[in-house]
Parts: C-alpha cells; sequence; structure tokens
C-alpha cells in the first residue's frame, strides 16, 4: 500500500560564503540535518533522511538524501533568501508550491539543487526545504 508524508524542514542556517576555495561548509562536511516525514506531526514523526547542505565558493548546494530503504521522494521544494520576509508565506506558513526551486521525482533516494552564489560573502542565509515522499 502506498503511503504518502509531507515533510517541512525549515533550515534557518548562518551559512557564511567566501571567496572561492573556502566555504564554511564543505561537500566532504556538509551541514546536515534530519529530513522527517510526518506531516507536521511529530508524535508521528520519522526520520528518514538527510538535508545536506554545503557551497564551494561558487555554487550553494543543498542535498534531500533518503537513507531509509522504505521511503522515496516523489516532490521537492527549496527556497533560499536572505530574510525570513523573503520566504513565500500564507497566514505566517510557507507554502511550499510557491518556492523558487522545485521538482517532481520518479521515487528516488535523493535530489541535489545547484544554486549561483549570487550574494556577498559572509552573507547569513535562511533555507526552506520541503518534500514528499512515499513508501
Amino acid at each position: 500500500m502506498k503511503k504518502t508524508c509531507y515533510l517541512l524542514t525549515v533550515l534557518f542556517l548562518l551559512l557564511a560564503f567566501f571567496p572561492a576555495g573556502v566555504s564554511a561548509h564543505t561537500a566532504d562536511d556538509p551541514f546536515v540535518t534530519d529530513l522527517t516525514a510526518g506531516g507536521g506531526n511529530i508524535k508521528s514523526a520519522k526520520d528518514v533522511g538527510d538535508v545536506q547542505v554545503w557551497n564551494d565558493g561558487v555554487n550553494l548546494y543543498v542535498e534531500y538524501v533518503v537513507t531509509d530503504g522504505d521511503w522515496c521522494l516523489t516532490e521537492t521544494h527549496l527556497e533560499v533568501a536572505t530574510a525570513l520576509e523573503d520566504i513565500p508565506q500564507v497566514n505566517g506558513n510557507p507554502p511550499p508550491g510557491q518556492f523558487t526551486y522545485k521538482g517532481e521525482h520518479d521515487c528516488v533516494a535523493g535530489v541535489t539543487y545547484t544554486i549561483p552564489l549570487a550574494w556577498d560573502p559572509g552573507t547569513e542565509l535562511l533555507i526552506a526545504a520541503h518534500g514528499v515522499v512515499e513508501t
């Protein structure tokens, strides 16, 4: 039986970007937070993987990684902003369908977004990551 769960991991990251070749988090040492399925219900939430974030001085990378083999990604939505008011809001909640970066996927274990660094070095970023997973 197919079960669909929505997940929302809002990462309020303070990522500092440095000149090319020097970065706060690298591909070998990314910032990592849990990818939690549960549709907002903390009691039934399940850790199904990770969201990993790093940069190489040229691009920002945000990778969704499903580590629980019973689950897979079918949609992802991502927003990157320098201020909370720059993340889309409806009644104080972020509507993932309005996020800048998004995709539909054919039940995959991972998705990586590559975003050119358009911000000045040292700029703090807020990252909102949302996805839909299925069993």
